[in-house]
């Protein structure tokens, strides 16, 4: 599992904050910059951290935040099928 999506479900679930979580093996400061960073950019979060609207409806797909966005954004540009087979190859295991 990637830091970014163990970052955007840490802060979907608003278990702790992101700094400041005891994990088995914490990730350096500054991959955690990088994941908020993508978040942000993903517009996940807002600059404040908080999870926006979109982040809501991205945290409903079992996804990455990458994958998750392709699919919301897929419905306003009328191609959710051919997305929909590219998002299922790309996230199988």
């Amino acid at each position: 599992m990637c830091i970014v999506t163990v970052n955007y479900s840490k802060s979907v679930l608003a278990a702790c904050q992101l700094m400041e979580c005891v994990v088995m093996s914490a990730a350096a400061p500054e991959t955690l910059m990088r994941a908020l960073e993508l978040l942000n950019y993903l517009a996940a979060i807002d600059d404040d951290g908080e999870l926006t609207e979109l982040g809501s409806m991205m945290a409903e797909f079992p996804l990455d935040p990458q994958l998750a966005k392709m699919v919301i954004a897929s419905c306003d540009n009328s191609c959710s099928n051919e997305i929909l087979s590219i998002v299922s190859m790309l996230s199988g295991e």
